[in-house]
């Protein structure tokens, strides 16, 4: 999450005409690497988490839990909301500010994790993400199946049928809860 808050940091002075620090002229895939997770942190900039639960916790709790009541889901989103506070004030505390970037605002990093949680792809009990595939749409019954070839370092996604022209194709997000997504 770290890392995506400041990509998310890039994209806010790119789209407020602010000098972004020059990068390196790599060449190659690095290149094409980075401008990639670039254009991808713009588009994650305008992700609107207002209504996450984590969010109206920190910003409205009452309203939120009797929302929620009688579940014991309040506690929960309290617990995880306190747990991205928690997280953003050690990173803040332990990791020198110039590899943080300097701005490194809960708010930015709170909406890093939720970026992260509601887009990541689980592979063998570890989590990437992949700009664009998790653009996809979920189904029960979908027409693509993806995988990692961990060899190349990609995705990789199969086409299970043929698909009309124009069709949306669907992914699985695997067994994930609604609390998840």
């Amino acid at each position: 999450a770290a890392c995506l808050t400041l990509l998310l940091h890039a994209a806010e002075a790119r789209h407020s005409g602010a000098d972004e620090p020059a990068s390196s002229s790599v060449e190659g895939r690095a290149a094409a690497t980075r401008r990639v997770w670039s254009r991808y942190a713009d588009s994650l900039l305008c992700e609107d988490f207002e209504e996450h639960p984590y969010w109206r916790h920190m910003d409205e709790p009452d309203a939120l839990s009797s929302l929620l009541a009688p579940s014991r889901e309040f506690e929960y989103m309290g617990a995880m909301a306190g747990d991205v506070i928690a997280m953003q004030q050690c990173l803040k505390k332990y990791v020198p500010e110039k590899l943080l970037g300097g701005k490194f605002d809960l708010g930015m990093f709170l909406q890093a994790r939720l970026c992260l949680l509601t887009r990541v792809f689980q592979l063998d009990g570890d989590s990437r993400m992949v700009p664009v595939n998790d653009c996809f749409n979920h189904s029960t019954d979908p027409g693509v199946t993806w995988s990692w070839d961990d060899e190349r370092k990609d995705m990789v996604l199969t086409a299970d049928r043929p698909h009309a022209a124009g069709e949306e194709l669907f992914i699985s997000y695997g067994k994930r809860s609604n609390v998840l997504l």
